[in-house]
C-alpha cells in the first residue's frame, strides 16, 4: 500500500492547520480501513480435500495449528476417534 502522504502546503493560519489535521486524519482512517478490509490470503495453494489435510498433517506444525487450532497429536487422536465412532471414513 502506498505511504500516507499529503500534498498540502501548511500556512500559518488556523484554518489551514485545521484542514491539514482533518485531511491527515482522513488519510489515516482510510489506510486503516483498507488494510483491515482488503485481505490477502495467508496460504495460496490449491490443495483440496484429502490432499489438503495430508499437507496440513505432514507440513509445518504451525500451519496445522493455524488451520485447526489443534496440535498434531490431538488432531490425530480426534481423527482416529471419528473413524472409530462415527460413519466418517478415510479414503
Amino acid at each position: 500500500m502506498p505511504p500516507l502522504t499529503s500534498h498540502l502546503t501548511i500556512n500559518d493560519s488556523e484554518e489551514d492547520e485545521e484542514f491539514a489535521v482533518i485531511h491527515a486524519t482522513a488519510l489515516a482512517v482510510s489506510h486503516h480501513a483498507l488494510s483491515t478490509m482488503i485481505r490477502t490470503p495467508q496460504y495460496t495453494d490449491i490443495e483440496r480435500g484429502e490432499r489438503h489435510v495430508n499437507e496440513l498433517i505432514n507440513g509445518h506444525p504451525l500451519r496445522l495449528y493455524d488451520a485447526t487450532r489443534f496440535h498434531k497429536l490431538p488432531f490425530q487422536r480426534l481423527h482416529d476417534w471419528l473413524l472409530a465412532n462415527t460413519s466418517l471414513r478415510s479414503n
